[in-house]
């Protein structure tokens, strides 16, 4: 019987891990409206419905794939703006953000014409700020 209990209850500790997960990946593809509202226009296609043509995305024959991955480390950078008071959270904000404007820059390493370079570049400096302020490198 105690056996049979532990095993309802890994199967029950599972499903809720699953779908907080789940539900957290999701989240993370969202940007609350306060902050999509502060993004470059060539994010909008990316956060908004209904809205497309040139300029509202990253063409990847610009400047490479994986440009998608710059939006949202514009919205994480944006989060841990606005986070104060929670250490670990500003903090985890700046890391994505670091991590997906470091795969932005190597995704368009090949495409030196990239329109939004120096845009990437500087986002990286002042998410390398933060971090070092934050005593991380």
């Amino acid at each position: 019987m105690e056996a049979r209990m532990t095993t309802i209850f890994a199967a029950v500790l599972l499903a809720v891990v699953v779908v907080t997960w789940e539900n957290a990946l999701a989240a993370a593809d969202k940007a609350e409206p306060a902050i999509v509202a502060q993004l470059p226009k060539f994010c909008w296609q990316q956060y908004m419905d209904g809205i497309s043509g040139p300029g509202y995305f990253i063409d990847p024959k610009d400047c490479g794939w994986g440009m998608n991955h710059y939006c949202q480390g514009l919205v994480e950078l944006y989060r841990a703006r606005k986070t104060f008071g929670d250490r670990n959270q500003r903090l985890h904000h700046l890391q994505v953000a670091q991590y997906n404007t470091k795969y932005t820059i190597t995704a368009m390493k090949n495409y030196p014409a990239c329109s939004i370079r120096s845009h990437v570049e500087n986002t990286m400096v002042e998410v390398n700020a933060y971090l070092k302020g934050m005593g991380q490198k």
